[in-house]
């Protein structure tokens, strides 16, 4: 049994108590007390809240946030950025791919996320060939999230055409795609392995149904008809024009229409979802997993939170590009784009909630299911995944610590974090942050957008 991890107060069951203690064992939480006499002798934190997942994460494109910011022409869009990313997604070497996330991950823990959900798609070399070892880039990933000490939900991307009417895939992409047999023996590849790995499970991630057809859709379900399956869709208007025109439906529809939808799914974006979809979707308790910082900085639009909250349809958030790598950021940015739809204030409050405290609770649980970890949150069974925080004034003054962590950030910030039991952050900086910054930077060295 590890030491206890003592909380001035702490977010249990959807509200705070105070004088929180939490003993841990074997990487799970074995007790929560509560109004407990705080040991002095042993440091006491003043703020608790349980570990964050991360729905959706491309961590390679953490290698050039902020260089994509020179409009090349009037038209500067997602298609473009897209020649960007390409671009630099065709360059990295295996060990390249892992320095990158293992920084990306590293910052991530630090911004309150203690599990991420990596939509990988990067499988092959440089050529379009496989490795020898086919699944050899998302081991890399898996090496680097055990490295870090952040857990894993891995979503190895199967990836087939170009558009809506199977096209063939560009040269750009070559290095994404997989038959069928060939990503099902990737996946076979990492459920094994995964199998021994603490913190680590896997998923599936048909990546849209602009890369997907709906056959191979229905083979891949069948197959795997109970793994966390997650896929982008109805994140630019031009995608839901182009479905429109070659299927005669929108994206979710098409979906829905073909495919047996369940709780194990998580939707990425959903950006131009209808309120017709949207009543649609929450029949089948999916996830929405929105990124709103990605979303925002490629210019996709703005989700119907308000009218999915209505319905109270699950939510999750992700860093998708890791232009930021903070939960607070991603829950700020939620509410102040629908306050900035809307003109008013408070959209995303619910009951006896905060605004701040509803979007952490929603997402919270939306992501662990998304991410299929049932057991989360700072009770006796989870895992150990804890995350405390700071203040410069103190919280004498702050109703609601998470409140103050999402709108006033300066303020408060992470202080630790747990995975599993073990603090690998304190004072906001991850124990080995120098090393993994010093591999990263020589990758950067290497690379420049023109």
């Amino acid at each position: 049994m590890n030491d206890p991890i003592q909380f001035r107060q702490a977010w249990l069951h959807s509200e705070w108590r105070f004088d929180v203690v939490v003993e841990t064992e074997d990487g799970a939480i074995s007790s929560v007390l509560e109004n407990q006499s705080l040991d002095p002798s042993k440091e006491i934190h003043a703020v608790g809240l349980p570990g964050f997942p991360n729905v959706h994460s491309h961590a390679f494109q953490r290698s050039f946030a902020g260089w994509t910011e020179n409009p090349r022409s009037r038209a500067d869009h997602f298609w473009t950025w897209r020649d960007a990313m390409y671009k630099m997604a065709n360059q990295l070497s295996p060990d390249e791919l892992k320095s990158i996330a293992t920084m990306c991950y590293c910052e991530l823990l630090e911004g309150g996320y203690t599990r991420v959900g990596e939509f990988h798609y990067v499988h092959h070399q440089q050529d379009g060939q496989p490795f020898k070892q086919p699944a050899e880039t998302s081991i890399g990933i898996i090496e680097a999230a055990s490295e870090i000490g952040i857990n894993l939900t891995l979503l190895p991307v199967l990836y087939q055409q170009s558009n809506f009417d199977g096209a063939p895939p560009m040269l750009e992409q070559r290095r994404f795609v997989c038959s069928l047999d060939g990503y099902l023996k990737i996946v076979d590849d990492l459920l094994d392995r995964a199998a021994n790995l603490a913190g680590v499970n896997i998923g599936i991630a048909p990546h849209s149904l602009r890369a997907v057809s709906i056959d191979s859709l229905k083979e891949l379900t069948l197959c795997h008809s109970s793994l966390p399956t997650h896929i982008h869709i109805a994140e630019q208007w031009s995608e839901v024009e182009t479905c429109l025109r070659i299927s005669g439906r929108r994206p979710i529809d098409c979906l829905l229409d073909s495919i047996d939808v369940g709780s194990h799914w998580c939707l990425i974006h959903a950006t131009h979802a209808s309120a017709e979809e949207l009543d649609r979707l929450v029949e089948t308790k999916s996830v929405i997993g929105l990124c709103p910082t990605t979303e925002a900085n490629l210019g996709d639009g703005i989700f119907p939170a308000s009218a999915w909250h209505e319905r109270q349809g699950p939510i999750a958030v992700g860093s998708d590009s890791n232009i930021e790598r903070c939960v607070a950021s991603e829950l700020r940015l939620l509410e102040y784009a629908q306050r900035l739809q809307h003109r008013r204030r408070n959209v995303l409050a619910s009951g006896n909630l905060s605004t701040a405290e509803t979007i952490f609770q929603k997402a919270l649980e939306g992501g662990n299911q998304a991410l299929g970890c049932p057991s989360y949150g700072i009770r006796v069974g989870a895992s150990a995944d804890l995350v405390s925080l700071s203040s410069r004034i103190g919280f004498d003054f702050i109703k609601s610590p998470i409140d103050g962590w999402t709108f006033n950030p300066g303020e408060i910030q992470v202080d630790s974090v747990w995975c599993r039991g073990y603090q690998l952050v304190k004072n906001g900086r991850h124990k080995n942050r120098d090393r993994f910054e010093r591999d990263y930077l020589r990758v950067l060295e290497k690379y420049r957008l023109e």
